[in-house]
């Protein structure tokens, strides 16, 4: 599923001259106003850290988005889309929206409720077992 996403976004990652997982951040960033650090989008998205550092320098020297401090916490940096990166993310979204609706294509509206129901329960769930203390080790091997 994500080569086909990753398809479908080949054309904006072209005619911008960024890759995936820069056009993934500005989308991510985008989207989701509350989540605006780097810290974020390691956590919410799963990405390593590593990668969102290179893609973010690369997307501040390209001006596509811009860093400030966080204010009362002078460590944290809080990430910003610029205006060049609207036409990224305008695109992007297009894009998102294709392919939510074929993703969904065929499925009545009780459906698809009934599935937002599931992933909500999941979603619940994942958050439930990250905050679970680790198991502790009993000393045997697997």
């Amino acid at each position: 599923m994500g080569s086909v996403y990753q398809s479908m976004c080949e054309g904006i990652c072209l005619e911008y001259g960024i890759q995936q997982p820069a056009l993934d951040i500005l989308l991510f960033l985008d989207n989701n106003p509350q989540y605006n650090t780097a810290r974020d989008i390691c956590h919410v998205r799963c990405i390593r850290p590593n990668v969102v550092s290179f893609h973010v320098e690369r997307l501040v020297a390209d001006g596509y988005l811009e860093r400030s401090p966080v204010e009362g916490d002078r460590r944290k940096i809080q990430l910003s889309c610029t205006e060049k990166a609207r036409q990224v993310t305008q695109k992007g979204r297009v894009v998102q929206q294709e392919f939510y609706e074929a993703l969904h294509a065929g499925l009545c509206e009780e459906d698809r409720q009934v599935m937002r129901h599931c992933f909500q329960v999941i979603e619940r769930n994942v958050h439930q077992l990250q905050e679970r203390p680790p198991h502790p080790r009993d000393g045997q091997d697997g």
